[in-house]
């Protein structure tokens, strides 16, 4: 083979800078997606309990006015929210801009991805704001109809009666009463999520604490001021959990994206700092690979530019993890340049003649594959400035080997998966000695495709 000409090439900035985005855009993509799945789960389970309180109300024997209007103000949000889980499951299935098969790194495709990233962000804002409006006016009639299903006696008059209870004992039972409706709600929204060990002990502490208030005031001023400060705090320990619980998901997708195992630590992880982290680690991984594959697009264009055509590649994994992808190009009659990739960003380029085994050039045919590379080495300052103009830049040169009879080898082509448009032209090489004198001998074995 020729003189071996290897490389580690990278991107210029513009190209780094649009990879980076485009990869911001598609985690960000990811996690509306998984973030508006579970609030448009919630609102399904929401019109279930809208139905089940429409249906209560109902099946009241007691009619009022205020029943009626309640009635059909259940089936306006049932119609609204209805109507709106089905044109945002619609919406919910934009895609992600495809890309047939190769990484293009243009400002063109970074506006499709920020497009279908605002789309999405959109769908986000319209669920979470419907979300707000039913569930504020859902929980003002939910508190009606639990109200009036307490008062509903199966259509009988209520009988009127004379009330002899002491007043001193009245206030106890109305502060009770309060206390019993503080505790309620109290128990309803720390029951709602999966809290950390502190909100619960200091749910436990408040309990007790309203349980000694002793006088309505008392309570009325503890509710104003330490359960307001708690509420707050829960609403804050909410949205991180609602944050975690996207995240994780986004991480498991992100693992899969990458084909490695999760951390068996991170699917339980209450941290949405330390997941985020975690999935920037395995994004920057990503942009590492994409950069890889946008490279090896561009030399592949650039050698199909030139009128190299890929006759063959092979895959190779060296003893020490090292692993190689080998592209096969057409090059002069008889002879190919052979393009390897490693898995570390490394490209090595040489030229060889091509044969059917693993013997060694005579000194003719070194001659001639000595002539070969230097044709090779003009072609190969063309290709690396081509590779120039699309953005694909010397990074570190590792070697780049003059012509010479020492690197004078063939490539057999056994060793590669050949394409089946060049298999009958490759015999037809592989019949001709000297890359293209023909042989006087027997027949070269015609290969098989594998």
């Amino acid at each position: 083979m020729s003189g071996p000409k290897i490389s580690v090439y990278s991107l210029e900035r513009e190209r780094q800078r649009l990879l980076a985005a485009i990869r911001k855009c598609d985690q960000q993509r990811t996690e509306f997606i998984i973030e508006n799945s579970q609030l448009l789960s919630d609102l399904s389970q929401l019109l279930d309990d809208i139905c089940k309180d429409k249906e209560k109300i109902m099946g009241l024997h007691c009619k009022s006015e205020n029943n009626e209007e309640n009635v059909q103000s259940f089936s306006e949000m049932e119609s609204i929210l209805s109507e709106f889980l089905q044109d945002a499951t619609s919406l919910q299935s934009i895609n992600r801009p495809a890309k047939n098969g190769k990484v293009t790194l243009t400002r063109e495709e970074l506006r499709k991805h920020e497009e279908s990233l605002q789309q999405l962000k959109l769908l986000n804002q319209k669920v979470k704001k419907i979300d707000d409006q039913i569930r504020d006016k859902y929980k003002i009639l939910h508190e009606y109809s639990f109200s009036v299903l307490k008062k509903d006696i199966h259509n009988r008059p209520a009988v009127t009666s004379i009330d002899f209870t002491h007043p001193a004992d009245r206030a106890k039972n109305e502060l009770q009463n309060l206390k019993n409706d503080m505790l309620s709600e109290l128990n309803l929204r720390v029951c709602s999520g999966k809290y950390s060990i502190d909100i619960l002990s200091l749910a436990e502490k408040i309990r007790l604490d309203i349980q000694k208030q002793p006088s309505i005031s008392s309570l009325k001023s503890y509710e104003k001021i330490t359960l307001k400060q708690f509420y707050s705090r829960l609403e804050s320990e909410t949205d991180e959990l609602t944050r975690c619980k996207v995240l994780r998901e986004a991480y498991i997708q992100a693992c899969d994206e990458a084909g490695i195992s999760p951390d068996p630590v991170i699917p339980d992880c209450g941290n949405a700092v330390r997941i985020e982290e975690a999935i920037e680690k395995i994004n920057q991984m990503m942009i590492q690979k994409d950069a890889r594959s946008y490279i090896m697009d561009t030399v592949d264009d650039v050698m199909s530019e030139m009128g190299y055509e890929v006759i063959g590649s092979r895959d190779v994994t060296k003893k020490n993890g090292r692993r190689f992808h080998d592209e096969l190009f057409s090059y002069s009659s008889g002879t190919a340049i052979n393009v390897i990739y490693s898995s570390d960003g490394q490209i090595t380029m040489e030229l060889g003649g091509l044969s059917h085994d693993d013997d060694l050039p005579n000194q003719s045919e070194t001659e001639l594959l000595t002539e070969e590379m230097h044709t090779f080495c003009s072609s190969f300052s063309t290709i690396e400035k081509k590779l120039a103009e699309r953005g694909v830049l010397v990074g570190t040169r590792i070697a780049l080997a003059p012509p010479d009879a020492e690197y004078a080898m063939k490539i057999n082509l056994n060793d590669y998966q050949l394409r089946k448009d060049n298999v009958e032209t490759l015999h037809d090489i592989l019949d001709q000695d000297e890359f293209g004198k023909k042989s006087t001998g027997r027949p070269a074995n015609r290969m098989s495709l594998e």
